[in-house]
């Protein structure tokens, strides 16, 4: 009886090991799956915003925190409210009707649910194309001071860097690279 309980005992403490050794390797690699970018930025390339200007079917509106893009019909409550980017964009039937919209106040009678204010420069940009290259760390952004405006684009010549600073305060940069009359296609850099 000593035996079988010594040997119960034995394997009970092996397997305790196994499961902890192996809850420590996830937890290890769970915590090492995001991890902290050293510049604290995170970059998005070649993400494309649908030039529609209706937009209820379409993908415009951008998530910094998640990196994904929705459509107004995608969103509820939760994900509106990590929602940082709309684009507006008429081009196809008016070149001069363009523009990045806070998703607090859309154009037109959307209303966007659980939407969070950004301020956005539209087209006063502080930065060129190039200079948006050489935005490699933080805080090179946060230095940098974002005025809101609600004007419309004209016709524009491509690139063209555009900061903003959403609800949460951490400032960004988008930098609008093409346009093809169904995408924008930019890149982004925002502060982690």
């Amino acid at each position: 009886m000593i035996l079988k309980n010594s040997l119960l005992a034995k394997a009970f403490l092996l397997c305790t090991l196994v499961f902890v050794s192996c809850s420590s390797e996830d937890e290890e690699e769970t915590m090492t799956e995001n991890p902290v970018p050293e510049s604290g930025l995170v970059e998005y390339t070649d993400v494309k915003f649908a030039v529609d200007q209706d937009g209820v079917e379409s993908a415009r509106f951008f998530s910094t925190s998640s990196g994904e893009m929705y459509s107004f019909n995608e969103i509820n409550e939760e994900i509106g409210a990590t929602i940082d980017l709309v684009w507006y964009d008429s081009s196809p039937t008016n070149q001069g009707f363009l523009f990045w919209e806070s998703p607090d106040d859309l154009f037109g009678d959307l209303v966007l649910p659980g939407a969070t204010a950004t301020k956005i420069e539209n087209y006063q940009p502080t930065l060129s194309g190039d200079q948006f290259k050489l935005i490699e760390r933080k805080e090179q952004l946060n230095v940098l001071t974002v005025e809101h405006s609600d004007d419309a684009m004209g016709p524009i010549a491509y690139p063209v860097a555009i900061l903003f600073e959403n609800a949460a305060g951490k400032k960004g940069i988008i930098l609008m690279k093409s346009n093809d009359g169904e995408f924008l296609t930019v890149d982004i850099k925002v502060v982690y």
